[in-house]
């Protein structure tokens, strides 16, 4: 029997910030009729904090992991306990308090695991700050500090009774400038803030176009305070492959490439510069007996028109269909060529239920998907951007996505305007990574980010053409991994 799923919240933040505080304030005035749960770990092996959180409501059940980060050194002990918890009572709300030196991106990762993401549902992660740490480099330098910072969903000032007016606005400033944005931003004392926070939900904040091309997002993993920048790791074998390809092949015909390539089309199996002698075939799927080809502008050409019409006669000949489409459909009209190649794979494989097969155009705005993205659009004179947004456990291959911020310097390449600013925060088959496009440079670096993934393009011009872009980021997505079927009963 399905059962709801139980919402869980981390309370995240360093040593000392006041952790314990907020969650016994949250406990004092959750629904009087409502059973919780908090899980708390702590760095050593006597349990404070449990003790602590105990006292605060009879509605409650504490359980403490001790002895280390509980996504490092402890993680089975975390399913464990989890499994344990649940099966023992569900709670109507699980809270985590991880420790002060714990990594709160990894324990996200574990909550969305297929076995226990059946009975939990990741709600918003709070993380309470210390407005004077941002003054001592013993924070700001710390790994652990930054990612707590930058994995909220929410970031709560605590202690501002303590602080001056400067180290709160300090604070503030700092969390206005981060990307990707914060559900909310609030000062407290005493740990206290509203219920509400617990569930609060995003959508895609407008930029600020006027300041858009300077405000580079935070460098390194983390905020980026005081972090080293990286450029993209790549193998060098996928580096030389990757200039090759740019080299040797149209900007249509390495578009159309990443999106029919490894089955992404129908399913259907295409293979790049196919010999079919004399002739050799720009793309061909065997299985379909489905030529595409793609000409410049010379093939306007008399003589060139009589060679393209006999070499068509030819594969006709040998049952093959070809599609023949000019480089500048493909970059211009991409959606219109996927929709043709598709329709002809179904005809050609025997698929009449169309509706049976994945769909390739992108999704248009407010639409979504289990791989489509929220569009969100924003137009000021002479500039626009669009924003896209995707559920966590949508992954994407960094390797396509480092290849495509690459590509950004040749925006007419995809179809866009001058491109001034573009970032994104990806789940990838390497880890979640931040990438950024500024200056005709492209860096992309690990972040402690979870709630989504994420990107925003900024061009110059009020009237942008997004397919060229979102085709090719949507080429970027994973085969879904097949999720183990147990569940938490």
């Amino acid at each position: 029997m399905n059962k709801q799923k139980v919402p869980v919240n981390l309370i995240t933040g360093f040593l000392g910030v006041g952790k314990t505080t907020a969650i016994r304030r949250l406990l004092a005035n959750k629904p009087a009729e409502q059973y919780w749960a908090v899980l708390v770990n702590e760095f050593g092996e006597v349990g404070i904090d449990g003790a602590a959180i105990s006292s605060a409501s009879a509605q409650l059940n504490v359980v403490e992991v001790p002895g280390g980060c509980i996504c490092c050194t402890t993680s089975p002990m975390l399913r464990v306990s989890l499994t344990k918890l649940l099966r023992e009572r569900r709670p109507d709300r699980l809270i985590i308090e991880p420790s002060g030196l714990g990594h709160p991106s990894g324990i996200i990762d574990v909550l969305r695991d297929p076995y226990l993401a059946a009975a939990l549902d990741v709600r918003a992660t709070i993380t309470l700050v210390d407005p004077r740490q941002l003054n001592d480099t013993r924070y700001t330098s710390h790994e652990i500090w930054r990612e707590q910072i930058t994995l909220a969903d929410v970031l709560i000032a605590n202690k501002c009774d303590r602080a001056d007016a400067a180290e709160v606005d300090h604070v503030l400033a700092m969390a206005r400038g981060m990307y990707p944005p914060k559900l909310a931003v609030q000062t407290t004392s005493q740990g206290e803030f509203e219920l509400g926070l617990l569930d609060l939900q995003g959508e895609i904040a407008a930029p600020d176009l006027r300041t858009a091309s300077l405000s580079p997002s935070p460098a390194g993993r983390g905020v980026g305070v005081r972090a080293r920048r990286q450029k993209v790791a790549l193998p060098n074998e996928a580096l030389a492959f990757a200039r090759e390809l740019r080299q040797a092949s149209t900007d249509a015909e390495h578009l159309l490439w990443q999106l029919l390539r490894d089955r992404r089309l129908a399913g259907a199996k295409f293979r790049r510069q196919h010999p079919i002698p004399p002739y050799t075939v720009d793309f061909y799927c065997q299985e379909a007996k489905l030529a595409v080809e793609l000409d410049g502008g010379q093939h306007n050409e008399p003589e060139l028109q009589a060679k393209d019409a006999a070499r068509s006669h030819f594969l006709a000949e040998h049952g093959i269909t070809v599609l023949r489409y000019w480089n500048n459909e493909v970059l211009s009209q991409t959606e219109s060529v996927l929709e043709q190649i598709y329709t002809e794979l179904a005809q050609r494989l025997g698929e009449r239920d169309q509706a049976a097969l994945p769909h390739p155009q992108p999704f248009s705005q407010g639409e979504k998907g289990a791989e489509g993205p929220m569009i969100k659009d924003h137009t000021e004179p002479g500039q626009a951007s669009r924003g896209w947004v995707w559920a966590p456990e949508v992954r994407f291959s960094a390797q396509q996505l480092a290849e495509l911020f690459q590509r950004l310097h040749a925006h007419s390449a995809l179809g866009l305007l001058p491109v001034q600013r573009a970032k994104g925060v990806f789940h990838t088959d390497h880890g979640w990574l931040l990438f950024n496009w500024v200056g005709n440079e492209a860096s992309a670096v690990e972040i402690a980010w979870r709630r989504d993934s994420r990107a925003e393009l900024i061009v110059s011009g009020d009237t942008p053409d997004w397919r060229g872009f979102e085709s090719a980021m949507l080429a970027c997505i994973l085969p879904p991994t097949p999720g183990a079927s147990a569940q938490v009963n």
